[in-house]
Parts: C-alpha cells; sequence; structure tokens
C-alpha cells in the first residue's frame, strides 16, 4: 500500500453502507478519483466537515489493489461566503455534477484544475453568478476537454452552447440555463 497525498477539490460523496461514503476528487496527481471513505458518516467522524462539494482540500489517498482508500484530510480552501448564497450553491452544484459527467476517471489535466479553482473563488467572491457566466465556464471547460465552441460560428447564444456541449460529448448534460433564481 503507499500513501499519497493530494491537493484536490471535492466533487460529490454518495452513500454506500451504513458510515461509508464514496468521495470524488478531481486533483492535480490524479485528475478524477473515488475514493472509499471509511465511518464517514459516523457522528465523530473528523473527515466529514471538511468533504463538503466545493472545498479544497489536501487528501491523504491510500492506494489499495482495487481502490483508493481516504486517510487523513486537511482543509485548504472553504468557501464560507458561497454557502450564504442561494444562487452561488445552485451554480456551485451544477459545475460539479459537470465535472462529474464530463471528466474520465484518472485523466490528470492542470488547466482544468486551475479553471476550476478559479470558478470556486469567483462564486465564493460575486454575490450573483449568471448564465452568461456560467456558458464563458463551460466554453473554457470544453475547450480544455478539446471541444472548441468559439471556432463554431453557429454559437451565439447559451441554447446553441448547450445543444454543442450535448452533441459533442455525447452525454445528458444539465441545462444550466434553467439556474436563474429570480
Amino acid at each position: 500500500m503507499t500513501k499519497n497525498y493530494m491537493l484536490s477539490i471535492v466533487l460529490s460523496r454518495r452513500d454506500i453502507r451504513e458510515f461509508d461514503q464514496i468521495v470524488a476528487f478531481y486533483s492535480l496527481e490524479y485528475g478524477r478519483v473515488d475514493v472509499l471513505a471509511r465511518g464517514l458518516k459516523k457522528i465523530l467522524s473528523k473527515n466529514s466537515a471538511y468533504l463538503l462539494p466545493g472545498n479544497i482540500v489536501e487528501a491523504e489517498i491510500i492506494v489499495g489493489k482495487e481502490n483508493f482508500t481516504l486517510g487523513a484530510v486537511e482543509p485548504v480552501e472553504s468557501w464560507s461566503d458561497l454557502w450564504k448564497n442561494f444562487s452561488s450553491q445552485l451554480f456551485l452544484q451544477w459545475s460539479l455534477n459537470f465535472a462529474t459527467v464530463l471528466l474520465h476517471k484518472q485523466e490528470p489535466d492542470a488547466q482544468i484544475f486551475k479553471l476550476f479553482y478559479r470558478w470556486l473563488k469567483f462564486l465564493n467572491e460575486t454575490g450573483t453568478p449568471s448564465v452568461a457566466l456560467a456558458d464563458h465556464f463551460v466554453k473554457r471547460l470544453l475547450a480544455c476537454l478539446g471541444f472548441d465552441p468559439e471556432q463554431d460560428k453557429k454559437i451565439n447564444d447559451h441554447k446553441s452552447l448547450y445543444n454543442f456541449a450535448v452533441y459533442h460529448t455525447e452525454k445528458h448534460l444539465g441545462d444550466w440555463g434553467t439556474l436563474s433564481v429570480p
């Protein structure tokens, strides 16, 4: 067994057993990885508070034969202002789900990590994220993945960008155009 420490963004958490969860990270070293976190749902769990989706953490990953297991977690960045704004929370959850669907496991990319870090920082600092800003984020992410929407002359609004993303990625993506809160 090898222990690795990696700087990573928490993408999601999902239950698998009574007290255990699978935590999806996007890290500089490994890309997107799913890690088994034992005892995360216990009331005495020290790591549970640090593993909120969107937080940036330094995670100790124990590499086993078949899977990754979570050891210790150190917080690096927790976006306290982001949780005060409902609109920012919606855009945060959408962007993390978008990343989970689009990004393949264990394909690291420093540009994507930096893009997500800047996006999370922006969501924390701004009071009102908009669909136009989410469109810009999607264009940048698709360009990092090799699909360049800037080269397509037909993309001139949100709907055409959404159709471009669904067509080229061949994945069902949630429409971020419906996230606006009146």
